[in-house]
């Protein structure tokens, strides 16, 4: 122990009081100097991410007003702070619709957007500044090829397929949607075909909803046919319904045919159903109802035959906007 203390050797190695006070007071400031750092760093970064998210949520109103914008049938009111257009029936009501979006001029107050059945509300909640032009284009330019097939589903053609009854008391409804083609704006459709086998003659008749809930029959009807159909026995004929007006319809807006047979009928009419359509469906539903409507039963899959035929509108003629 007494050639332990007098060792120069290991003083050296130990620290004095005043050495260990001073390096914990130059560690404290150290770590003093650290934490605001990344408060600071901390700030920052919120303030970077709420930037992000606002310049994310401008981007998406604006994204959305270029496209209702440019699908606009007619201008109605334009101003540097201001624009009311109309645009295609897009509830099946047969009527255009309005929208408007407009900003107070005073900076930090909102952009409100509002239109037919819509609530005016904000959709970007303070903006500094904001301005749109609108380049107007010539009028649509219609096809003139008229009556010429759209879409056609020959389901008893298909690799796996049956007959399907409906009768006064069995309707079936098939969802279709136009094809989305790019240029094409609207389509028109003035006739609808339904393949049939019936051994007796008898009424079928054709309603078309537009598919704004998944029961087929809700809401308006956009046109309603009936059709004397003749006896066929066992071959597949074709009940075709002419549809004067034509109904206009958007890429990718989606409809129910219902097809039902009315009145009293000594056997049922037939309907080709393609089954198993997993690779290539039509839109892969059908759905099968009593006559009231108020149950439908869903077949996923299947698909009913059809044709479609009609005209269509192409896309040159709408405003473009230049935000």
């Amino acid at each position: 122990m007494s050639s332990l203390r007098h060792d120069p050797a290991a003083r050296a190695r130990a620290f004095t009081l005043i050495e260990v006070v001073l390096a914990t007071a130059i560690l404290s400031v150290l770590l003093a100097g650290m934490g605001v750092a990344l408060a600071m760093s901390a700030q920052a970064a919120d303030l970077g991410n709420e930037s992000n998210a606002r310049a994310g949520d401008a981007a998406r109103v604006l994204a959305q007003m270029h496209a209702e914008v440019a699908a606009a049938t007619a201008i109605i009111e334009r101003s540097e702070d201001s624009v009311e257009f109309t645009i295609a029936d897009r509830d099946g009501d047969g009527a255009e619709e309005t929208l408007r979006y407009e900003w107070s001029g005073v900076a930090g107050s909102p952009l409100v957007r509002s239109g037919k059945g819509l609530q005016a509300r904000p959709i970007l909640p303070a903006i500094d500044a904001f301005s749109i032009g609108i380049e107007l284009q010539p009028p649509p330019i219609v096809t003139t090829a008229n009556d010429r097939t759209l879409e056609e589903f020959r389901a008893h053609a298909a690799p796996s397929f049956a007959f399907m009854a409906i009768t006064s008391s069995i309707n079936a409804a098939q969802s279709w949607a136009p094809p989305q083609v790019p240029g094409i704006a609207s389509y028109r459709i003035s006739k609808i075909v339904i393949p049939y086998r019936a051994s007796r003659s008898g009424t079928m008749r054709l309603r078309v909803f537009p598919a704004t809930s998944d029961r087929p029959s809700s809401g308006t009807a956009l046109v309603s046919r009936s059709l004397t159909i003749t006896s066929t026995a066992s071959a597949v004929a074709a009940a075709t319904f002419e549809l004067s007006p034509a109904i206009t319809l958007n890429p990718g807006q989606s409809v129910w045919l219902v097809i039902e047979a009315p009145g009293s009928m000594r056997s049922p009419v037939e309907l080709p159903v393609a089954t198993g359509q997993r690779d290539q469906p039509v839109s892969g539903l059908l759905a099968v109802t009593s006559s009231t409507g108020s149950t439908w039963t869903y077949r996923v899959h299947s698909d009913l035959g059809f044709l479609v035929s009609g005209d269509t509108v192409s896309q040159l003629p709408t405003p473009r906007s230049r935000e």
